[in-house]
């Protein structure tokens, strides 16, 4: 390609435009990506695809294909059975809810498409059979003529791998109960266990100790629970020490009598850490099950952005669509320049190729 025909034409600036009608990082990078064509029949299937695009929104409105990211990383580690974090999970639900979304959105076109078929009592059968017949092939014919009907057709939203994911994770930092039996045991021993630790500390700090405290709240250092003593008074409260503040005024003890519990309860979020990782290698194994349509996926989302995103763009500009040739021969009535404000752009006529060849 001839750079410097694309920098005299300003093409970047056109394709900024452009990209900024794409959602999703990897159409916006598809849209970076465009250089002028040379094959008729890729242009003409461009703009086929951009007229059908335009077809929809006119007929339905708009569709977001949202923050779609670069998916690189997660299927790189799927394919080698890597685990994916809370996160990175709740990123693939997300992807796949919109996913349904735009298959819908898509697809709805041809369910309108389609003829209702009402057969009365006194309808006769092959009159009724012969509508039928006129239903399914005006839904033949919409298809057909849908260019962009593969791509939203072969969207998969895998609806079993989104309720899992929504099963187990409630947030980026949170697993739920539900997530396995097992983890539900460990939480509720978790619980029991937190529950007299704190009615032994409240005791201490009301009532056994409180004439040695700094103040009366129970606090957390590391994984420990522990209760603020004052340095001259830390003889009168046997326990392990494990902070003091900055002042060195106050020094944070675990009391002896909570250690056990404390040991019991370490014990417990180990188990808990080790139960959250087997639950997200179990759903990474499922997301790795369907490795292949998450790929087709993020492809054919990825297309359809970049495809929506020339509509969008032909739209901005009250664009039309061209008719190519491979005679050289160019016709452009009341053009105007995409760069220049639309309300000071002056339309000009131009044709080349028949009375004149070059301006």
């Amino acid at each position: 390609m001839n750079e410097k025909v694309l920098h005299i034409t300003e093409f970047d600036k056109i394709i900024e435009q452009l990209v900024s009608h794409a959602d999703s990082a990897p159409g916006k990078a598809k849209c970076r990506a465009l250089l002028p064509m040379d094959s008729l029949f890729a242009i003409n299937r461009a703009q086929e695809e951009t007229e059908e695009a335009l077809s929809y929104i006119f007929r339905q409105g708009s569709v977001s294909f949202g923050s779609v990211r670069d998916f690189s990383y997660t299927f790189g580690a799927l394919s080698i059975g890597s685990s994916l974090s809370a996160a990175e999970l709740l990123h693939l639900s997300s992807f796949l809810e919109n996913v349904a979304r735009v298959r819908t959105y898509g697809l709805s076109v041809k369910e309108r498409s389609a003829v209702p078929v009402n057969r009365r009592r006194d309808q006769d059968k092959s009159n009724w059979k012969e509508q039928a017949e006129k239903a399914a092939a005006a839904v033949r014919e919409e298809e057909e003529n849908n260019v962009l009907f593969d791509l939203f057709d072969c969207l998969c939203p895998l609806p079993g791998l989104v309720s899992s994911i929504h099963r187990c994770i409630l947030s980026e930092e949170e697993i739920a109960d539900e997530a396995s039996s097992e983890l539900r045991k460990i939480r509720r021993e978790m619980g029991g266990i937190n529950g007299r630790i704190h009615a032994a500390l409240n005791k201490m700090v009301n009532v056994t100790y409180a004439s040695y405290l700094q103040d009366s709240v129970v606090t957390m250092r590391g994984d420990r629970y522990c209760i603020p003593v004052k340095a001259e008074h830390k003889g009168h409260v046997p326990g392990i020490v494990h902070d003091q503040s900055s002042s060195g005024a106050t020094l944070f003890i675990e009391p002896t009598a909570v250690v056990n519990l404390n040991n019991e309860l370490r014990e417990l979020l180990i188990r808990e850490k080790k139960e959250i990782e087997k639950i997200l290698a179990l759903l990474s194994q499922e997301a790795a099950d369907h490795l292949t349509e998450l790929k087709d996926n993020a492809v054919n989302m990825t297309e359809l952005d970049f495809i929506f995103a020339r509509a969008d763009l032909a739209l901005e500009q009250n664009g039309s669509r061209p008719v190519f040739n491979d005679r050289h021969y160019i016709n452009i009535r009341r053009g105007r320049h995409p760069l220049i404000d639309k309300k000071k752009v002056v339309p000009i006529d131009l044709e080349l190729g028949d009375d004149y060849d070059m301006i």
